[in-house]
């Protein structure tokens, strides 16, 4: 349409543009005809040079509008010349100097770079892609003539199934590996040439309903095995059995009434291969010596690369499976090529008479068959996994709240008993829930690969059919057909699933929920976790989920009086520190100053539940939180009611007081209770009432500065940070005064669940909590009971003795104010508190006087926490002892002696402290290391999943993902070499090579570090953020009214480079060598806009 409009203006134009008519006759014009009467040629006379001009010039015009006009009709080209034809591969034209061919059957043409190794192997005639597919489908057929039933036949016996198969790389066909797995009943499957490296995580790896186990070769990316395991099996991994030179991973099969199974999977590389141990024959014999004489039923499966089928083959190694009496179950080739036949994958057994039926399958995802066992076995049929779920598909909003506002909750409540008026609240909300979101139960039936299209399964199908016709006939026109069908489905498979998470990333991009649930599953951060079906309860292998379920709550719910229990008493005064009852009191709250619970309205309730997040769990009363939000005008009402009756006659609701707990498998033996960590969920309602209590409590403590100065944890403007860089602040400062510091980082076992109630209820008055507030807290902490959810099944509720209430909101702040007067019995050290993780410290120009201190305090420490019944964790690797210093100052130095209950505290080179290594001369050099390793881990992950998301996206994961760990604790950082900071800033540019556009990252890493410094800066001379004593920024005044005065900060005087690079010399080096338009701005949203644009220079 423009262009038509365009058009008919410049027609118009052209139509007003004529040559000039002059009246006056001297002034005329005229042609003068040629000699030749056959030529239209003649001479346009002008009178004047001005004219001419003027004409010229009209008629130049004319026809570059006229041109223009042709070039607008779209159909018009300048001199376009004869037709080139065009390749269909690549859209570009073929030129004369290349060589091309055309489609025998749809005749287009193609640049014979374009088609690469796609020719069959008929010299006469090839076929394009499309046309070669829809061919190879005809000669195919339908899926039953190239599906055989044998597999399907097996798969139907009963027993456990174990498969093997060498895939020769598994990133690339880890969708085909899931696939096969969800689609048949395979209870193990091993796999060897896996391909792995440390850069990839166990979550790239799974499939959903296995547990992957694997072992990488650590000298290269090569070789390496791997193992799945499908949840239900009960097993242990046993690293004890593996050795080094043996590419091999042995687990142990728990089975019901029986004795267990050993199943090794293993890989032997070729005899010309460089990672081939020299020992290997004696090794591996050694192994399985070991393995045997556990007199239990071994299972051995892997690619040994020795021929079966050749007698003379590796006879020293067959020998070796001879003595150790494993008897080979595989009896046909398992690689078969245009050359040769070969049977190198293999399976072994100790009984031979256990096992029903074997297999060798041949499918495209290498080389090497599928191999199989059956074990003879009376397993549980595994049933589908279902879950109950609210269905949200007919919910009404507005009809809801509709609902709710109805009820007339003043002639419903009593208003004198909490309890009564709670439970008639929760019943008729639930039952109004309930009616417009019931309970379903839905089973998890997820597409394993949404990508696969029709035409690709039917691409797949004629692949296995021309690699079983390539088999039987071993024609070079087969093999090379099959060859060609494989590259394409590869190739499709890469192409569908770039599409497809393209397209759904791009239609869900306006809702961050969607988009980072998608992300989570293209990028998986944490490993899943996955639950055992047998568990050792009472020392025996239980399989009844009801059991288990009940053993996990026994467990959980008497672990803190259990250790308590265990505790040797060194003082006979619990519950109270060192010092007099009333001096505590006064040295903890000198103004005598008291809480009291204020009333609530309705809009403040109505906040807090605006504010709820929706995507957290719903507690035992299974009621949602998003419900909860919707409502929140209607409920705000009768949950000020009883939130003000609570706090009114300080009592709890008994309701509220029980809560679900999830176990999450952390590491080692699955079946052991004690390797998996209680998430506890409570009801979203209570919440309200702790949440209101929480911000009251703590801006009393917050306003009447009640709390340790040097506690950063659960509190408002502090965090992990804070605390980092005050430690690391005092021992650089102190390196610069050639004085070593002493630290001791104490650990404490089971912090918040061996909290005792007693100690906790007679420590609240002395910070002002009594009387009503006093009897609230008392009621919120007692007849607390729990229960736990496992597979589906409800364990009976079992009562928690001690420890504050896990995944509460109270919680944390009740143990904050439990070990809030550890600092009090400190005579000479100093103390940083993050929670539970405690660090004591003391400087000295020896260790002589350090050791005297902290030995004296560490004492005082050990008798405050036996009577506060807490109990410090003394292993090797958990409590431990640092020296800091200069690396000349240490030289001179001796190992300090710290104990603690007649223990000696391990003295270490470097800790990780809330998650930064530092080393005794706070190079720093281990936590570049492993940040690098960690971020290079990260960063190779997302090259794999580049190619199937946008530039736009890929930058997304980077910044919320990859980003925070190589900035996480900047301050630290300021001290980092530039051989350090040059290493961390090629993972930058890395990343911006995988990105895609050039400068997407716009700023380098050192820069970003010095900007947020000079904020922090900012912050503390306006008071915004939290004020450390080691940092005192001062401005400098020189005494004369000037522009510049009071602009600059003083920079400290400091001796050595240690001192230098703490964060309060280069905090204020970086702040002056800002402009002074930046340095004088007061407003901290207009200083960040300045420095965001300042090219900052080394200070």
């Amino acid at each position: 349409m423009a262009v038509a409009l365009k058009s008919v203006l410049l027609v118009v134009i052209i139509l007003m543009i004529k040559k000039p008519c002059f009246t006056n006759s001297s002034s005329c014009c005229y042609w003068e005809a040629s000699k030749d009467s056959n030529s239209f040629e003649g001479t346009y006379i002008y009178p004047s040079l001005w004219q001419y001009k003027q004409e010229r010039c009209l008629v130049v015009t004319r026809a570059s509008l006229l041109r223009i006009l042709l070039l607008l009709a779209g159909d018009v080209e300048l001199c376009p010349g004869p037709m080139k034809p065009q390749c269909q591969a690549c859209w570009k034209t073929i030129r004369r100097n290349q060589i091309s061919g055309t489609c025998a059957e749809c005749k287009n043409a193609f640049h014979l770079k374009c088609l690469k190794d796609e020719l069959r192997n008929n010299k006469e005639k090839f076929y394009c892609n499309i046309c070669f597919v829809n061919i190879a489908d005809q000669d195919a057929g339908s899926p039953q003539t190239v599906d055989s039933n044998v597999l399907c036949t097996f798969m139907k016996k009963r027993g456990l199934k174990l498969f093997h198969q060498n895939v020769n790389g598994i990133m690339n066909k880890l969708d085909q590996i899931r696939l096969f797995l969800c689609k048949k009943d395979v209870h193990i499957f091993g796999i060897s040439e896996s391909h792995t490296s440390a850069s990839i995580n166990d979550s790239e790896l799974e499939v959903d309903g296995y547990v992957v186990e694997r072992k990488d070769r650590n000298s290269a990316v090569y070789g390496g095995v791997l193992c799945y395991i499908r949840d239900g099996i009960s097993f242990q991994r046993r690293k004890d059995l593996e050795i080094d030179g043996v590419e091999a991973i042995w687990v142990e099969v728990f089975i019901v009434n029986s004795k267990s199974i050993l199943i090794c999977i293993v890989y032997k590389p070729p005899d010309s291969s460089l990672y081939l141990d020299k020992n290997f024959n004696s090794k591996f014999d050694n192994m399985l010596d070991i393995a045997i004489n556990e007199n239990k039923e071994v299972i051995l499966a892997g690619d040994l690369n020795c021929d079966y089928l050749a007698p003379t083959d590796h006879r020293e190694l067959k020998d070796v499976f001879k003595v150790n009496g494993l008897k080979q179950l595989i009896t046909t080739a398992t690689r078969i090529t245009a050359h040769s036949k070969t049977l190198i994958d293999l399976f072994f057994t100790t009984h031979e008479q256990h096992i029903a039926d074997s297999i060798v399958y041949a499918n495209s995802l290498s080389d090497h068959d599928l191999t199989g066992i059956i074990r003879k076995i009376n397993l549980q049929k595994f049933k589908s996994c279902k879950i109950r779920k609210r269905d949200f598909s007919k919910y009404d909003k507005m009809s809801f709240r509709r609902e709710l506002s109805v009820i007339d909750w003043n002639g419903e409540f009593c208003g004198y008993d909490l309890n009564h008026d709670w439970n008639i609240f929760k019943e008729k909300l639930s039952r109004t829930i309930d009616n417009h979101v019931p309970f379903v139960e839905k089973s998890i039936r997820g597409r394993v690969c949404p990508w696969l299209t029709r035409e690709l399964k039917s691409m797949m199908i004629s692949r296995d059919y021309y690699l079983k016709q390539a088999r039987q006939t071993n024609q070079e026109l087969h093999w090379s057909t099959y060859s060609r069908l494989r590259n394409l489905v590869t190739s499709a498979i890469k192409h569908n699933k770039a599409n497809f998470c393209r397209n759904l990333l791009y239609n869900n991009g306006e809702s961050p929920k969607t988009f980072w649930k998608l992300i989570k599953k293209l990028y998986p951060g944490n490993n899943k976790t996955s639950k055992s079906s047998f568990f050792k309860v009472n020392n025996e292998l239980v399989s009844d989920t009801r059991k288990i379920a009940n053993g996990f709550c026994r467990y959980f719910s008497t672990i803190g009086s259990r250790l308590q229990q265990n505790v040797v008493t060194i003082t006979n005064k619990t519950c109270s520190s060192l010092r007099n009852d009333d001096n505590l009191m006064y040295t903890i709250n000198p103004t005598g100053k008291f809480f009291k619970f204020s009333k609530v309205n309705c809009s403040k309730v109505a906040k807090i539940l605006q504010s709820m997040r929706i995507s957290k769990a719903a507690g035992p009363d299974n009621l949602p939180a998003s419900l909860l939000k919707d409502a929140s005008e209607e409920l705000a009402l009768p949950l000020c009611i009883l939130v003000n009756m609570s706090f009114e006659y300080g009592t709890f609701p008994n309701a509220e007081k029980c809560g679900k707990v999830i176990p999450i498998y952390k590491s080692e033996d699955r079946a052991s209770f004690d390797n998996y960590r209680p998430i506890s969920v409570l009801n979203t309602v209570s919440k309200v009432i702790e949440r209101i209590a929480h911000q009251q409590i703590t801006d009393y403590l917050e306003r009447n500065q009640l709390l340790c100065p040097q506690q950063f944890g659960f509190r408002r403007g502090k965090c992990t940070q804070h605390a980092v860089t005050y430690l690391n602040e005092h021992i650089r400062q102190n390196m610069d005064k050639s004085r070593c510091t002493g630290v001791v980082y104490l650990d404490l076992r089971k912090a918040f669940d061996t909290v005792s109630h007693a100690c906790l209820l007679n420590k609240l008055p002395y910070y002002g909590i009594r009387n009503i507030e006093l009897l609230w807290m008392k009621d919120y902490l007692l007849n607390r009971s729990q229960f736990v959810y496992f597979n589906q099944v409800k364990s009976d509720e079992e009562h928690v003795s001690c420890g504050v209430p896990q995944g509460s909101i109270l919680g944390p702040l009740l143990f904050v104010l439990q070990i809030n007067d550890l600092y009090l019995s400190l005579k000479k050290c100093n103390i940083i508190m993050y929670a539970d993780d405690t660090v004591l410290y003391y400087s000295a120009n020896g260790t002589d006087e350090i050791q005297r201190s902290i030995n004296s305090d560490i004492e005082r420490v050990s008798q405050w926490l036996d009577s506060n019944k807490l109990i410090v964790n003394l292993k090797k690797g958990k409590t431990e002892f640092v020296l800091y210093g200069t690396p000349q100052k240490l030289a001179r130095q001796q190992d300090c002696s710290i104990m603690m209950n007649g223990t000696s505290i391990n003295q270490v080179k470097e800790y990780e402290y809330l998650g930064i290594i530092m080393d005794n001369h706070l190079t720093l050099s281990s936590q570049v290391s492993k940040v690098y390793k960690r971020v290079s881990s990260r960063l190779s992950q997302l090259s794999r999943i580049r190619s199937n998301i946008s530039p736009y996206v890929a930058e997304r994961i980077y910044r919320t993902m990859i980003y925070p760990i190589m900035f996480y604790c900047y301050p630290v950082y300021l001290g980092l070499s530039n051989t350090a900071n040059s290493k961390i800033q090629r993972l930058q540019d890395r990343a911006a090579r995988i990105i895609g556009p050039k400068n997407c990252l716009h700023d380098d890493c050192v820069t970003s570090r010095k900007r947020c410094v000079v904020m922090d800066v900012f912050k503390s001379l306006h008071s915004i953020g939290p004020n450390f004593p080691h940092v005192n920024f001062q401005r400098f005044n020189h005494g004369i009214n000037t522009r510049s005065n009071n602009s600059r900060l003083i920079v400290p005087k400091v001796k050595t480079e240690a001192g230098r690079k703490s964060f309060s010399v280069q905090g204020v080096l970086l702040f002056n060598s800002l402009s002074e338009e930046i340095r004088n701005e007061n407003s901290y949203i207009n200083f960040k806009r300045k420095v965001e644009s300042f090219n900052f220079s080394s200070p």
